[in-house]
């Protein structure tokens, strides 16, 4: 028996995306917000929030038809003030957040440890028992493999610096820090309008893994598009 073996896996998140989907199809603001393909990312009340799924927001789906196939799957972490205020348990400061962080990934490595110590000694021993199965360190270990990428909730620069050092010690990367940019806002501040537009289109779409089907105009693509009476990026613009 080996890790890889043994573990059971399921896409997590799915569940509550369908229910997610749901009620975002029904809400007025799908249609005004021009929204055509979602994350669903978790809430930001932990350090390490879940993984998620990528879905197609089409009316008359069933649950399994609204996820978008090929789309990496990864896990949401988040920092500051979402994390640290929520009352009565640790962590309440930035640093605790941090430290939270490190010690999942410091587990993940020490359970990896623990199967290869099983899977070599076993070899000698068949009547060894293997290590418990744990899928948060099962899903830590496919990010330290770079099998899933990191969604990281985030607003204040040292916060972020302080995520980076953490990677370059356990030996991770980030992929997305969300909240960072606002496309509008950072295009009214002199950002050029055509990034500022692929920030919130082309651009998720290739750190999902899905760049294939959406994100830009290209034949062959799914035809998931919003259609606006003038640019996208100005608040008075209707869909």
């Amino acid at each position: 028996m080996s890790r890889t073996k043994s573990k059971s896996r399921s896409w997590s998140s799915f569940s509550s995306a369908s229910e997610l989907a749901i009620s975002i199809l029904n809400s007025p603001r799908t249609k005004a917000g021009g929204l055509t393909t979602a994350c669903t990312l978790h809430g930001s009340a932990n350090p390490i929030g879940g993984t998620y799924a990528v879905i197609e927001l089409r009316w008359g789906a069933l649950p399994d038809e609204l996820l978008v196939p090929g789309a990496k799957p990864g896990i949401k972490l988040a920092l500051g003030e979402n994390v640290k205020l929520s009352s009565g348990r640790y962590p309440n400061t930035r640093m605790g957040v941090v430290e939270i962080i490190r010690g999942a990934f410091l587990a993940a490595k020490d359970y990896r440890r623990q199967w290869q110590t099983y899977n070599e000694q076993s070899k000698k021993n068949r009547s060894l028992i293997p290590p418990r199965t744990n899928l948060r360190c099962e899903h830590l270990l496919d990010v330290l493999d770079g099998k899933m990428i990191i969604h990281c909730h985030s607003y204040r620069q040292n916060e972020i610096h302080a995520m980076l050092c953490l990677s370059e010690e356990i030996g991770f990367k980030f992929d997305v820090f969300i909240h960072v940019l606002e496309a509008a806002k950072a295009a009214a501040y002199g950002f050029p309008k055509d990034e500022a537009l692929k920030a919130i289109t082309l651009y998720p779409a290739q750190i999902m893994g899905v760049a294939d089907r959406v994100g830009s105009l290209k034949k062959g693509k799914d035809a998931t598009l919003p259609v606006t009476d003038g640019d996208p990026l100005e608040i008075t613009t209707h869909i």
